[in-house]
């Protein structure tokens, strides 16, 4: 499904601008690792983890340090102080969904953040190593492997999806992927169909600019299409909705905030519910979720 999209072209202003400015090396070249698993031998049963990925950062850390900054490599959440909002991201999923989204299993990983498909493959390269590290470690201590959440907002969608280039002999599963604001692109769509991606949920807002502004035809002489698309092509592992909270649609940086954060798991239970008695994963779903009510409706699109 195609959308006839209208470019703010204010937006398109700032965002070529801030292309032109952007740093190659933003952060520091040194790749942290993450503290020593914390041993939990009361549990029995396999452990969950969670990693969360940001997406394009230009020169935002800077002007927002607080909202934004992510130390590079892969991190404990623990390990940044809670006035990090990415450390609150972990929060809220652990406040609605506990045994989902456990803190002390909770990782995330910084990358340069980068406008470019390059800095997105290198990410992909050391998230890699990163994760077949800490499954390992994880092996070790529980004799289990552990059941694996990666949540991505924007490009980080796409650092991920280079995961499946490089994968050999499908060494590595992830056992549900959640896509936020996405930007749909040539050079990595097809990965999503990839079989070491389990389960994907595609969640994107009709009223997010951001998501396709990135004028991926300019890397490539004016390939078409020249800007990024809103949706994938379908597939039996992809269930892809339109989110709108408390009957509102989503800017790009929303779904960064709080209210959709904590709407994830109750929306994505409800799906898993009913997905084996409805097949989500031939059209593209209208989610509508009060947060008040902590209601959740799913429609399809009439049309």
């Amino acid at each position: 499904m195609k959308e006839n999209h209208m470019i703010n072209w204010k937006f398109f202003s700032f965002f070529l601008t801030s292309l032109l400015f952007q740093k190659n090396t933003f952060h520091a070249t040194q790749i942290y690792s993450y503290t020593t698993i914390k041993q939990e031998p009361h549990i029995t049963e396999i452990p969950y983890i969670t990693i969360w990925i940001h997406g394009t950062q230009l020169c935002l850390p800077y002007i927002w340090p607080s909202f934004f900054y992510v130390p590079q490599g892969l991190h404990a959440a623990t390990n940044l102080t809670k006035t990090y909002h990415h450390r609150l991201i972990a929060e809220f999923l652990y406040e609605t969904d506990p045994e989902q989204f456990p803190l002390n299993h909770f990782y995330l990983f910084g990358w340069s953040g980068n406008l470019n498909f390059q800095a997105r493959k290198n990410a992909a390269e050391i998230l890699l190593t990163e994760i077949k590290k800490l499954i390992a470690e994880y092996e070790k201590i529980y004799s289990k492997i552990p059941h694996l959440c990666v949540i991505t907002h924007s490009h980080g969608g796409n650092v991920v999806l280079n995961l499946a280039q490089l994968m050999k002999n499908n060494e590595l599963k992830i056992d549900q992927l959640i896509l936020l604001a996405c930007p749909v692109q040539k050079e990595t769509k097809h990965y999503i169909k990839s079989s070491i991606f389990k389960q994907v949920y595609s969640i994107y807002s009709h009223k997010d600019i951001l998501q396709i502004i990135d004028p991926q035809g300019i890397y490539n002489t004016f390939e078409q299409p020249i800007f990024s698309e809103r949706v994938f092509d379908f597939n039996e592992n992809v269930i892809q909705f339109h989110l709108k909270i408390n009957n509102k649609n989503l800017l790009h940086i929303e779904f960064l905030f709080q209210k959709c954060i904590q709407s994830l798991p109750k929306v994505i239970e409800i799906i898993e519910c009913t997905k084996k008695q409805k097949n989500y994963t031939d059209s593209l779903l209208e989610v509508f979720y009060d947060t008040q009510k902590q209601e959740c409706i799913i429609a399809r699109p009439t049309n």
